[in-house]
């Protein structure tokens, strides 16, 4: 069982290709939609070193899975409703653990999740039926252990206006998505050279790279001088005449997850301080 939710929204024609609006409206699930943009770009790749390495599968108290990244020593970037189950009126369902170069049963390394951070103004039923959460589906995980040293960690890389419209016209970095999809969640799939199509206000973009259920929160990347830097997580699909995936891109997150790093990160020391000190909270 994946844990990606999977939305349906009548899209809007839109006319011109760079604009700054508001992300379709949604209406209800339908999670057997798939979001594969003609034929099925993905490719199968071995995380034994960067970036695929930073990917790894993050697991919960409930049942599923959904795909994160590394993006410091300690901390996984991943998606907000990942944290949350669809029952009883999605109660939290908390992460327990993340493994880092998941491969058919083994990985590089693992370690248990010991606090997490979703803003405050998130709400996930608000999420399943409509677009006023999308900008604020990112969440924080930080591990017991600083597992980043090992697998290696993205950083990164804020988006600015001008590199959003050079990607729409496909005139800027290659783009790269890594996950574990529902369909092949024992092995970890790419798709390597997809496109931002369009962007809009809230801090989201739509792309084509190839994504299923089980791909919410992996990381949209680029690779740069030797530095692979996250500019996207993974969130949702609309439908309409075409399907359109939707991501949190960088402008939503870089300043909240510095802020948690800097916070956060220097209390995994665990020979300092014990566990139990680290409870997992919603608070700043």
């Amino acid at each position: 069982m994946t844990r990606s939710p999977v939305r349906v929204a009548l899209a809007a024609i839109i006319a011109a290709l760079l604009i700054s609006v508001s992300a379709p409206s949604s209406a209800q699930s339908d999670r057997k939609l798939h979001a594969l943009f003609g034929k099925d770009d993905r490719i199968f790749v071995v995380p034994e070193s960067m970036p695929w390495s930073a990917v790894g599968k993050l697991t919960f108290r409930g049942a599923g899975h959904c795909s994160g990244a590394m993006v410091s020593a300690s901390v996984v970037l991943t998606a907000a409703h990942c944290l949350f189950a669809e029952r009883d009126g999605g109660v939290l369902d908390p992460p327990v653990s993340f493994f880092a170069g998941y491969h058919m049963g083994q990985y590089v390394a693992e370690a248990e999740v010991v606090s997490y951070w979703v803003s405050t103004d998130y709400d996930y039923m608000s999420f399943l039926n409509t677009s006023e959460m999308d900008g604020l589906d990112y969440a924080f995980v930080l591990l017991s252990r600083p597992i980043g040293e090992q697998v290696g960690h993205f950083s990164v890389h804020e988006l600015m206006a001008d590199e959003i419209e050079s990607a729409v016209s496909q005139e800027w970095e290659k783009i790269t998505q890594a996950g574990y999809s529902g369909d092949t969640e024992y092995q970890l799939s790419a798709h390597i050279g997809c496109l931002i199509v369009d962007y809009y206000s809230d801090n989201t973009i739509s792309h084509e790279c190839d994504t299923l259920p089980g791909d919410s929160g992996s990381p949209i990347f680029i690779e740069r001088e030797g530095r692979y830097e996250v500019i996207a997580l993974d969130s949702a699909v609309y439908g309409g005449t075409r399907p359109t995936n939707i991501a949190v891109d960088s402008r939503a997150f870089a300043g909240d997850l510095a802020n948690f790093i800097r916070r956060h990160e220097p209390l995994v020391d665990l020979a300092l301080r014990p566990i139990a000190e680290l409870t997992l909270t919603t608070e700043n």
